[in-house]
């Protein structure tokens, strides 16, 4: 978010270079506003007054009491009736003109109609998340706690009672006779015309919602729409999907197991799958998604949030480079080199390892080898230095390290060394030798063999076919997700999906859901190896690679391979060929055992699973001649009795299966809300609901049920979202008398503690602890530079986490699989980049798309009807694209033209398939925008007067009321000198528009009034400031332009940090009355969603809800990230 300076508006201005010409660059936003400037802004404004005049942007209609007086009703029903015939027989009299004034009230209601149906519709997109949740709001969240108490004792009087007392009130009165109006046309006396009486019943027979009657609405409105052109069957209507360029919807039979299915069904059914390079050769022809995908070699870069910043595409041929020419020598990974040490002063020669070729950013010419370091004897620590490793160096022998370094190929690079590992058969001459590994466990060095680590991707055996030199070679990163959902929700059938994505998008593209690419849906009964076959036989074609055509009718080389596999935890071992985690080595990554799996001191590198082992005991389980024998070889070591099917490609299913962080962490965030609940007596949670309902949470929050009573209802990321905010709501609300007796006096012993007062902290510092490890784990960029590491900091921060929750609720965590995953969390973040690009949290929401439609079918061929609905969706994205149907030799430029039609522009706004890609190239509103990037702005929720008032604002602009600094946006932004003679401002709740930050890539935000947004000011050398929306303020300028303005309090650094509770800078916030800096500001210093959030630093001054007023003190919440 950058606060915007700008000279001179123009077409070519970059967003972040254009806005404002003086706010900003030369005037900072937040400097002290002269004196002298304010009054002589203030006399330029009255110089005009004499034309002053009043307008509001926004014609009011009143709201007219259309319902029955429900008090007269009650007293005497038969006067109301005959009055209200009286007047329907008065009615039949109106003349001309009355029926005139109807239709115009008519039109009225309709419009404010519409915009209450807009406001509302606006409501349901604020609160819907990527998860399409249905939470069912419960009235007992809006009971408070002494009409809880009364309602109980109530309740026991009633149960006491031996009478049965059948006396009620009613509370209110819905529908029966209303004050309507009276129509005269064809539909008389109760629709204006014929077509709204069909409509009418058409929804009320099909009970159709509002965005599919405004959507309906548009396309009958539409000029180009003629309803005689419509088939009269919708089976015709259908059939047109056909004559789309629709993708193979490929079959084949799988078996499905009596078992699992009713007694009725067959046994076997066909399994529908969509071919990947089906997938690949659509995407080269799209010419919205082809030239963003990277093709490069993995990335050596200090900020990390790409998939080929992680150590996997670095090292793996199938994505990467792996082999360079340097000085007319061939070097490949696995190779070993003498070099210059560039991370060493002097020059000093040292021996390494080639891992892969790198580059310093994107795009770059400039290569690096990706060098793994080998240690002489002298350079070993000194704790495993001993007499018999110095007589092995005497004979040779160096030591692998697990430290990398990247080096420039053309200057330190000296020869080629021969070395020999000594897992692998002793060649006839050799200059090093290699026996084992030095490696870092619990900050120690130790040392294992060598046949303990995994091997280069290089190192399998495969062989690509051979193509001509002259074409250019994409390699394409696949990442399969596979996860079985409930069609029905939680009844018996069930459907397994399986997804792609290609890894070589960025990670704004893989975050949208259009970019899941169905496979195929598993039938339920089927097994996931019969389904996968096509899927496998494919991707051995796309590793040995195949030539292609893009869309500019070039021939390039396609291969690839299988970068990842990510799954829920018991899923996952499933892929990875490894019993579930209910058995005694159940952990997909190293073969700790149940009682090791809290132990912080096991060495999980020493004990991993590596492949070339794992391949001895899987031929041992093979050569074993009876079944039992088998069993117990696989059982030995937790493995299935085969490979996974998918160990027919090219992987290392235990680094290329990762643990999935997203489940990992809601699991036990859920069992943490267990435990502290159960902990606290009656008393506890009356007061902990009372503070958490009254607790500032963040606004774009979706509204979440009473976490004592209906956490059971909520989703992972509900959970996760409260562990943010969940240490405040503690330190506020609970004390020692608060929790059981028996929970504070074990606390009280556990940590030796004084005195009982001390224990309400400890369980704070574990919410602390889990929220601080959340918030390292789901962090989008990890940041690595001599003096700090984000990889390091996350490992710290899950030992932390783990140690906390061991001590203070040890009965529940202790032997827990998620909580023994931790520790495999930051390798993981190494070898993928991030945590959030293996995390499954919006893949999770795929399967929404396809439960939400199964009430639409008939239910007979889930996984067809799916399957086809989403490659006729698909369709409409690739032509929605620009993409090209080599079926014809012209390109129709209809379904790109139709995607920028401003009249249609709603059938295609908030649908998943044209996400955040495709935005009208005008201002389809009534507001102005001041820069072209700035698109849609829409306000909601005018201020009543009395609201104004208590704001301590006013509808007009004057001296004291916002005239100085208004005056000076007009004349530093928008270039207008003029007075300002319109003074009529309106205030709003909220605002929305769209920020087109480039090509194709449009952002969709929502402000608040009460939200804290972060900005960046232009000369402040990127530090982010902060500010409160006090209010969103419309103006129209003497133009009738309506320009959009925010009215912001500043937050400030005042020194301080919150000690006590999390360690987090205190800030204060700008009083009202404080203009030494400008409160009010133009809409374009935001231009994307606003990621902090605030917490009032409460005192005993702090009840009710309601700060105290003269404490400004806020704390900036660092546990606040964005899940999805």
């Amino acid at each position: 978010m950058v606060k915007i300076t700008r000279k001179t508006l123009t077409q070519k201005a970059s967003l972040r270079q254009a806005v404002r010409s003086n706010i900003g660059k030369s005037i900072n936003l937040r400097k002290i506003i002269p004196h002298n400037e304010k009054s002589n802004l203030a006399l330029h404004s009255n110089s005009n007054m004499s034309n002053f005049s009043e307008y509001n942007i926004q014609n009011i209609i009143p709201n007219e009491n259309s319902s029955i007086n429900r008090d007269s009703l009650s007293r005497n029903n038969n006067s109301f009736l005959s009055q209200s015939i009286n007047n329907n027989k008065s009615e039949h009299n109106i003349n001309n003109n009355d029926q005139e004034k109807y239709f115009q009230e008519l039109n009225g209601y309709e419009n404010r109609n519409i915009i209450q149906e807009e406001n509302a519709s606006t409501s349901e997109n604020e609160e819907r998340d990527y998860y399409f949740q249905e939470l069912i709001d419960d009235e007992s969240n809006d009971i408070g706690n002494n009409d809880q108490e009364n309602y109980n004792q109530r309740l026991d009087e009633y149960e006491d009672s031996d009478e049965e007392d059948i006396s009620f009130i009613f509370k209110n009165k819905y529908d029966g006779f209303q004050n309507a109006s009276f129509y005269h046309g064809e539909a008389k006396p109760y629709f204006p015309n014929k077509s709204v009486m069909l409509m009418f019943i058409w929804y009320t027979k099909y009970m159709i919602g509002t965005h599919a009657y405004q959507d309906l609405v548009k396309i009958l409105q539409h000029p180009d729409f003629c309803a005689s052109d419509l088939p009269q069957s919708i089976t015709t209507l259908k059939q047109m999907r056909h004559n789309l360029p629709l993708m193979t919807l490929n079959s084949h039979n799988v078996k499905i197991n009596p078992m699992d299915t009713p007694s009725t069904s067959v046994s076997v059914k066909e399994g529908y799958t969509f071919s990947i390079l089906d997938y690949i050769q659509r995407i080269l022809n799209n010419p919205s998604i082809f030239p963003k995908l990277y093709f490069g070699p993995g990335v050596k870069t200090l900020e990390k949030f790409e998939l080929w910043h992680g150590q996997v595409w670095k090292e793996s041929p199938l994505f990467g480079e792996t082999s360079h020419m340097i000085k007319n020598e061939f070097y490949q990974a696995g190779d070993f080199i003498l070099y210059n040490s560039q991370e060493e002063a002097g020059d000093n020669q040292r021996l390494g390892q080639i891992n892969g070729i790198v580059i310093p950013k994107e795009n770059s010419f400039e290569k690096l080898l990706y060098v793994q370091k080998i240690m002489y004897y002298s350079d070993l620590p000194g704790n495993v230095k001993s007499s018999d490793r110095y007589i092995q160096s005497k004979n040779k022998a160096v030591w692998l390290t697990e430290n990398r370094e990247a080096i420039n190929v053309d200057c330190v690079v000296v020869h080629h060394v021969k070395v020999w590992l000594e897992n692998l058969p002793e060649p006839e001459n050799y200059d090093y030798r290699i026996g084992e590994i030095l490696y870092i466990h619990n900050n120690r060095s130790k040392i294992r063999q060598i046949h303990q680590q995994h091997q280069l991707p290089n190192q399998h055996n495969f062989q690509r076919l051979s193509f001509p030199l002259n074409l250019q070679h994409l390699k394409f990163f696949i990442d399969l997700y596979y996860d079985d959902f409930g069609a029905f929700g939680k009844s018996y059938h069930k459907l397994g999906g399986i997804y792609i994505q290609f890894g070589n998008m960025p990670l704004s593209m893989r975050q949208r859901l259009k970019n899941h690419f169905l496979i195929g849906l598993i039938p339920f009964g089927a097994k996931f190896a019969d389904f996968i076959k096509p899927f496998i036989q494919q991707m051995q074609i796309l590793q040995n690679g195949i030539i292609m055509t893009n869309y500019n009718g070039d021939k390039v080389i396609i291969s690839g391979g299988l970068g990842m596999c990510t799954a829920d935890l018991p899923q996952g071992n499933d892929l990875a060929g490894i019993r579930r985690h209910n058995a005694d080595h159940g952990c997909r990554t190293c073969e700790v055992t149940q009682e090791d799996l809290n132990n912080t001191y096991f060495d999980i590198q020493l004990n991993g699973r590596y492949c070339h082992i794992m391949d001895c005991y899987y031929k041992e389980i093979k050569q074993a001649s009876t079944k039992s024998a088998k069993e117990n070889i696989a059982k030995q070591h937790e493995l299935c009795l085969k490979k996974n099917i998918l160990d027919n490609l090219i992987r290392n299913p235990y680094i290329q299966v990762p643990q999935d962080p997203y489940h990992c962490l809601a699991g036990l965030v859920r069992r943490l809300f267990d435990e502290t609940f159960k902990s606290m007596n009656d008393e506890g949670h009356k007061i902990f609901v009372k503070i958490w309902r009254e607790f500032e949470m963040p606004s774009s929050w979706n509204r979440l049920q009473n976490p004592i009573t209906h956490r059971d209802s909520y989703w992972m990321n509900d959970s996760l979202r409260l562990t943010m905010i969940m240490p405040y709501i503690l330190a506020r609300a609970i004390n020692y008398k608060h929790y059981k007796t028996e929970i504070v006096n074990r606390v009280k012993d556990e940590y030796s503690l004084s005195n009982r007062t001390q224990v309400p902290s400890i369980i704070v510092d574990c919410w602390v602890k889990m929220a601080k490890a959340c918030k390292a784990v789901f962090k989008s960029t990890y940041i690595v530079v001599d003096e700090y590491n984000d990889y390091i900091l996350l490992k710290k921060r899950l030992e932390q986490v783990t140690e906390a929750l061991l001590k203070v609720f040890r009965e529940t965590f202790s032997n827990l699989p998620n909580l023994h995953a931790l520790r495999h969390l930051p390798e993981i973040a190494r070898n993928f980049g991030t945590l959030v690009n293996t995390s499954v949290s919006l893949k999770e929401a795929v399967h929404g798309l396809y439960k939400r439609t199964v009430l639409h079918t008939n239910k007979k061929d889930l996984s067809m009807d799916l399957s086809k609905r989403d490659n006729t969706l698909q369709t409409l994205r690739y032509l929605l694209d620009g993409g090209l149907d080599t079926r014809y030799d012209e390109i129709n430029n209809f379904f790109t033209n139709f995607a920028y039609d401003t009249i249609l522009h709603k059938l295609l706004d908030d649908w998943y398939i044209t996400e955040n890609g495709y935005i009208t190239t005008k201002n389809n509103s009534e507001i102005f925008s001041i820069h072209p990037d700035f698109q849609n702005i829409r306000v909601y929720g005018l201020w009543k007067q009395f609201k104004i008032q208590e704001q301590g604002l006013s509808t007009t602009l004057s001296t004291e009321n916002l005239l100085t600094e208004i005056t000076k946006i007009y004349k530093d932004v928008y270039k207008n000198f003029s007075a300002i003679i319109q003074r009529r401002v309106n205030y709003y709740d909220s605002i929305q528009f769209t920020v087109h930050l480039e090509s194709d890539v449009y952002v969709n935000i929502t402000l608040r009034v009460g939200e804290a947004i972060d900005v960046e000011v232009a000369d402040s050398h990127g530090e982010q400031s902060y500010a409160l929306i006090r209010a969103i303020m419309i103006h129209q300028d003497d133009s009738g332009n309506n320009n959009p303005f925010l009215l912001i309090d500043w937050f400030y650094r005042n020194g301080n940090v919150d000690s006590v509770l999390t360690g987090f800078p205190i800030y204060g916030l700008q009083r009202r009355d404080d203009d030494s800096w400008y409160h009010l500001q133009p809409l374009t210093i935001v231009d994307r969603q606003p990621r902090v959030h605030f917490v009032h630093k409460c005192t005993n001054l702090c009840s009710e809800g309601f700060h105290d007023k003269d404490n400004e003190e806020y704390i900036l919440n660092e546990f606040y990230y964005t899940i999805v």
